[in-house]
């Protein structure tokens, strides 16, 4: 096991946060570990049926904070464009930026006692910007609605592979198939770069989300459980 420094988390949150990385063969108690980093906020994802592990993080004081899907679709349809993502300009990124706040009410930056709904928002905002500037993802694509940003997504570029980082939809075009729509754009974008796989994370508590990428042909690849322990709860 190994206790990884996550030095762009800290600095960002404000707060020293380390991950618990346990190896399979891992079945000792992690206790020396955490006490020679007594101050710190841990964090420590695993499988969600690997119980082994499971047992030994809530024996050892970490809290169950959230459980993520992992989808993945490697059969990409040739589907018409009917509502073509382009990529997002300036103006398309401040619009986005205006109506992300409260967006990802289900992720796992919005635990209780660990983060704050603010340090959330602000952490998808920069997200955002840095996948503008191609730092964090390669891109943001949008779908317009005339001049209005509908829908988004960021995407990182991996080969023939294609992630999704961030997916969101303008509150205003709920329930509208704005979903729909950029998923079955991107699919005929990803074809065009000669991309074979895009794959996708959301939280197991996103049903539309989940329900969306079922629908669209996705299948799950992995579903993984998050732990948090903190000296001091917010």
């Amino acid at each position: 096991m190994q206790a990884v420094h996550k030095a762009w988390d800290s600095q960002f949150f404000g707060k020293e946060i380390y991950e618990l990385v346990l190896d399979d063969a891992d079945t000792k108690n992690p206790a020396e570990i955490l006490q020679a980093y007594p101050t710190v906020f841990w964090q420590s994802q695993t499988n969600i049926g690997d119980f082994k592990h499971i047992n030994l993080l809530l024996q050892s004081g970490f809290t169950w904070a959230s459980n993520s899907v992992k989808f993945a679709k490697t059969s990409l349809n040739a589907l018409p464009k009917q509502n073509v993502l382009t990529k997002a300009r300036m103006e398309d990124l401040e619009q986005i930026r205006l109506y992300l706040p409260g967006l990802y009410t289900d992720s796992r930056y919005r635990i209780r006692g660990f983060f704050t709904e603010a340090d959330a928002d602000r952490f998808y905002d920069i997200w955002l910007q840095k996948a503008y500037s191609g730092d964090f993802d390669d891109e943001i694509l949008v779908l317009l609605m005339g001049d209005v940003a509908a829908g988004f997504v960021t995407l990182k570029y991996l080969n023939q592979h294609a992630k999704i980082g961030l997916i969101g939809v303008n509150p205003a075009f709920t329930a509208k198939g704005i979903g729909t729509s950029i998923l079955s754009s991107l699919e005929a974008h990803c074809q065009t770069m000669e991309i074979s796989t895009i794959s996708v994370q959301t939280q197991l508590a996103n049903l539309p989300a989940i329900k969306l990428y079922a629908k669209m042909g996705y299948n799950i690849t992995e579903i993984t459980s998050w732990f948090y322990k903190a000296e001091k709860m917010i």
